[in-house]
């Protein structure tokens, strides 16, 4: 069975790393090619499937639209699923102009500009299947685009199975991280906020973008910045404490999820899928700093909670669970 998948672009993220599990945990009997908006991208350049890059050069360019056609010509898919706005409201145009037998839409978050939700009421309907991230984004696709079905299919994260990571490897305690785009509204300068005001701990921060210049700037000496990595799971086994401090509407907190499967106390804000993603398997709350400094002091709660957030990531959010609900969404729609 052909799958093409359409996404805007390979650059690192949860939905492209999300893209690439999926694609390269796949079971005998499914071929999947990767088409990229943009470009191939650091995830691109290490999928071990065919890439095609349509290098759009902006939001309306044109061209990208007969790139996309040819592109899908060229590989004759069963299927096509999108991934991100862009790529949804493209792949729905390119049902129509291509001859796809089947289409699966994904809807990953309740964040967008205020006509992303209208444009895709009337995009997402022409797809076969719709599938969301979590309850939180269907719950969000019913109230503002009116969507009526959609089957919902959590992230997959590794389960690692070390018991060394970032905290051995810097040789600090008590650690308290967060993995993170670093970009507004993501936590990264709360965290840093919060470092200031408990200088007795050690606050690392994985990841990378545009606020680290500054973040670097105004950080105390006990902020780490350990830049982007592609094992953060397995870092964060040592952790003491995880953090995530976004104020965004994410469907799906990845880099949440990812500390659960490590085994780490979490304490979250209230926003987007946080919630349903953390369950009672951590603390999700506003008062952070409450939080941590009481999971510091209290190391049975936190090496319970962490014992918890683990079960809780195996049961829900490992890959081949992911992988396996995808597989019998593509098989449906053949059969």
């Amino acid at each position: 069975m052909r799958i093409a998948y359409l996404i805007v672009d390979l650059e690192i993220g949860g939905t492209e790393r999300v893209l690439e599990r999926l694609v390269t945990h796949l079971s005998p009997g499914f071929e999947p090619c990767v088409i990229s908006m943009v470009g191939e991208g650091p995830i691109g350049k290490r999928l071990p499937v065919p890439v095609v890059e349509l290098k759009m050069r902006g939001k309306l360019d044109a061209s990208v639209v007969p790139k996309a056609v040819s592109a899908i010509r060229g590989f004759r898919p069963d299927i096509l699923h999108t991934f991100l706005f862009h790529a949804n409201v493209l792949g729905r145009l390119l049902r129509d102009l291509s001859d796809i037998p089947k289409t699966v839409c994904s809807l990953r978050t309740l964040e967008g500009k205020f006509y992303h939700s209208a444009v895709q009421r009337l995009t997402s309907r022409g797809f076969d299947r719709v599938v969301c991230a979590s309850r939180a984004v269907a719950e969000h696709a019913r109230r503002k685009m009116g969507l009526r079905d959609c089957d919902v299919i959590y992230n997959g994260v590794p389960i690692p199975g070390n018991r060394s990571g970032i905290a051995a490897e810097l040789g600090l305690r008590p650690v308290v991280a967060t993995s993170v785009r670093m970009a507004r509204g993501k936590g990264a300068r709360e965290i840093v906020g919060l470092a200031a005001r408990m200088p007795e701990t050690h606050f690392v921060l994985i990841g990378g973008g545009d606020e680290e210049t500054e973040l670097r700037r105004i950080a105390t000496p006990n902020v780490r910045f350990a830049g982007w990595r592609d094992d953060v799971p397995s870092l964060l086994v040592d952790v003491d404490v995880y953090v995530h401090a976004s104020r965004l509407g994410e469907g799906f907190p990845n880099a949440g999820a990812e500390a659960m499967a490590a085994g780490c106390a979490v304490v979250a804000t209230d926003v987007g899928g946080t919630r349903e993603v953390v369950g009672d398997a951590g603390i999700v709350t506003a008062d952070v700093e409450g939080a941590v400094r009481r999971l510091l002091g209290d190391p049975a709660e936190r090496v319970g909670l962490g014992k918890r957030a683990r079960d809780r990531a195996v049961e829900h959010f490992s890959v081949e669970s992911m992988v396996r609900q995808y597989e019998k969404v593509y098989r449906d729609l053949i059969a």
